[in-house]
């Protein structure tokens, strides 16, 4: 727009017509004609003047368009570099270290808290992977079971008397459980742990049914 209002000014003065404007006019009036040469003095510092003006209008007017230039490309750079971010993946990572965090807390609070007559829960391990929790239970015999612990996962007891011994354990690890927030994960009686003694398979438990090992 500046350049637009200069640039008749300036193919004037490229012309020669803005001088003879001023020698003419100059020559012409009662001033010049009883002050002699001293006309000059005040049309040349005019014509300076304006030139100044319009030179450093023209400059700021460049200065500006490269300004907006540079401005333009650098957004445009921003731009690019936004729209290759992964918004998505970013979000799913993030989910992913919620997850991971909620979990070790409830591994924490579970192991070596969760405790039957018969048993402690020595050491709990959970995975969730494609909506699905599993993981392993790891459990070890209070005093008075010890005594009839025979090694490598078996006991002198019946299977039936076992079974409800774990189950007991399973109950109370499923009240902890419980505090996780379920819609996210999986409920309870639709998880899959395998339960060890002192890193022995002694059963499986799979949607609310717990075998033991054999059967």
């Amino acid at each position: 727009m500046i350049k637009q209002v200069l640039q008749p000014m300036e193919n004037l003065f490229k012309a020669g017509i803005m001088d003879k404007i001023f020698l003419d006019g100059a020559e012409s009036s009662p001033v010049a004609k009883n002050k002699g040469a001293n006309w000059k003095v005040p049309i040349i510092i005019a014509y300076l003047i304006t030139a100044s003006i319009a030179a450093t209008l023209f400059y700021m007017y460049i200065n500006l368009q490269t300004q907006l230039s540079q401005s333009a490309a650098e957004l445009n750079e921003i731009k690019e570099k936004v729209s290759s971010i992964d918004f998505e993946k970013i979000q799913k990572n993030q989910k992913g270290l919620q997850e991971d965090n909620m979990l070790a807390k409830l591994q924490h609070e579970i192991e070596g808290g969760v405790v039957t007559n018969d048993f402690v829960v020595q050491k709990i391990k959970l995975y969730f992977l494609d909506g699905k929790m599993s993981g392993t239970i790891d459990l070890s015999a209070q005093p008075e079971l010890t005594v009839k612990y025979n090694g490598q996962g078996k006991f002198d007891i019946q299977d039936r008397e076992l079974k409800g011994m774990i189950e007991d354990i399973l109950k109370e690890v499923s009240k902890v459980y419980a505090d996780l927030p379920l819609g996210r994960f999986p409920s309870w009686d639709k998880t899959e742990f395998k339960i060890t003694v002192k890193n022995y398979e002694v059963a499986t438990y799979t949607n609310s049914s717990l075998k033991l090992k054999g059967e």
